[in-house]
């Protein structure tokens, strides 16, 4: 549905994303600095460099967010660049999209289990751009979240009545994982407006919580 959304009007898609004219999805940017990017021949992470360069965000948050744009900079362009001269439009959009947390809570949507919300802990969060062909890309996203002691489990209930909601204990070990390989390839189309549409096909899904 979010890929289908791309190829229509932005006042008649149903997702909230927005993008840049380059393709470059809103939320890529805002998930920069809590990511780590893996793109052909190129690690990138904020948090390695932040801690490669010593500073830290209470001591000095102005130079903590001067290396955050410049970041941000440089990610763009290394993805685009990947990506190559020409890339159609809507493969940048839905690429980016799926390397941010709008396509990670697409994952958790399609997830079987019941949602749960956890109390502190630690998250990682990586995506990996791989070249499958010149115009095959695959996306694959994986989140981790562990060092958490408390969680809530969030049924219709509690939605409907927060009252409902209870915090539950659980072991320390405890952790929650999910991670899918998603394969976007442009294909040629000739009614649409960019001649181009984008087949979708999601590999890998890995949905595992312990408690």
């Amino acid at each position: 549905v979010d890929v289908e959304d791309l190829s229509l009007p932005p006042d008649l898609r149903r997702m909230d994303d927005e993008f840049a004219d380059t393709g470059i999805c809103q939320q890529f940017l805002l998930d920069a600095g809590r990511s780590e990017f893996l793109l052909p021949g190129q690690r990138l992470s904020f948090r390695a460099e932040v801690e490669a360069s010593g500073i830290s965000l209470e001591e000095n948050a102005l130079a903590i967010e001067r290396m955050l744009r410049d970041f941000e900079k440089r990610l763009v362009d290394a993805l685009l660049r990947c990506l190559g001269e020409g890339v159609p439009t809507i493969l940048v959009q839905a690429i980016s999209r799926a390397m941010s947390q709008s396509g990670m809570a697409n994952l958790e949507k399609a997830s079987q289990a019941p949602q749960i919300v956890v109390s502190g802990g630690d998250q990682t969060l990586s995506y990996e751009l791989i070249r499958l062909s010149g115009r095959s890309w695959a996306v694959k996203a994986s989140m981790r979240k562990y060092n958490f002691e408390q969680f809530v489990v969030v049924g219709e209930a509690s939605l409907n009545d927060p009252g409902q909601v209870q915090v539950m204990d659980c072991h320390s070990s405890s952790h929650i994982v999910r991670s899918s390989t998603v394969v976007f390839e442009a294909l040629p189309i000739a009614d649409r407006r960019s001649g181009v549409t984008i087949a979708v096909d999601v590999r890998d899904v890995v949905d595992r919580v312990e408690l």
